[in-house]
């Protein structure tokens, strides 16, 4: 009797270990299946057979293909949401905050990553032909991140309220870090010295915090100009 009491425990912890290593080995050849067919044209057989796993167990870790999708995209770019989560810290100094989104965006760029590289394909297929799921990811997951930047520089900026100016502002300075995630074969090949130095990537990172905090500066300027708010100057060509 102890022994079979005994016993139980290890075979749950065993088994939940097997568990969560099939959720993984799902999660990454779902990565690698969306990456070269699209999240259409992937099944889940061939997901499933890629990890080596039932694919029953599709269903029961992300209760079905939209599920892994999503888990794919937010879970295997973790580190971008943890770097917009520390947005939401009024304690956070602005230029440490900068550095932190900048550092989520491309700090793994120093490493030959294959999984980033799939992603880049996943965000590739969806800029030319975005999915519905993909739609509802952005709404969903990214729509809260994007909050806590437009909420940062409002605090940054001292207003009460958002503008569209403000989601320029945003746009812009994460433009600037998710071009260097996206451009890296056109780097390689129009700029090689960029990655001449060990050092290049945190000196490229100092180099975007410099660039963003300039960007938040200018429009903190334009905002006490006295043309701030004014319509358009109308073009100086005569009208015929």
């Amino acid at each position: 009797m102890p022994n079979s009491v005994v016993g139980r425990p290890a075979k749950s912890s065993a088994s939940a270990t097997q568990g969560a290593d099939a959720r993984t080995r799902l999660l990454h050849a779902g990565l690698r299946q969306f990456a070269e067919h699209g999240f259409a044209a992937a099944s889940t057989r061939a997901i499933a057979g890629a990890a080596n796993a039932n694919v029953a167990l599709i269903s029961y870790h992300f209760g079905d293909k939209e599920g892994l999708y999503r888990a794919v995209l937010t879970e295997l770019s973790a580190s971008v949401g943890e770097a917009f989560e520390q947005l939401e810290h009024r304690s956070v100094p602005f230029a440490q905050a900068l550095e932190g989104l900048y550092r989520g965006f491309i700090g793994d760029l120093d490493a030959d990553d294959q999984e980033s590289r799939l992603m880049m394909k996943i965000h590739f297929r969806e800029c030319a032909d975005p999915s519905l799921v993909f739609k509802q990811w952005v709404r969903g997951t990214v729509g809260p991140m994007f909050l806590q930047l437009e909420n940062m520089l409002m605090r940054e900026l001292g207003l009460a309220h958002s503008d569209v100016a403000v989601h320029r502002l945003a746009f812009a300075l994460i433009s600037i870090a998710n071009d260097y995630w996206m451009s890296e074969a056109f780097m390689s090949e129009l700029s090689p010295q960029l990655r001449a130095r060990k050092s290049w990537l945190d000196d490229t990172i100092q180099h975007l915090c410099d660039l963003g905090f300039g960007m938040v500066q200018a429009e903190k300027a334009r905002r006490v100009s006295p043309e701030f708010g004014s319509k358009p100057a109308a073009s100086k060509r005569a009208r015929k």
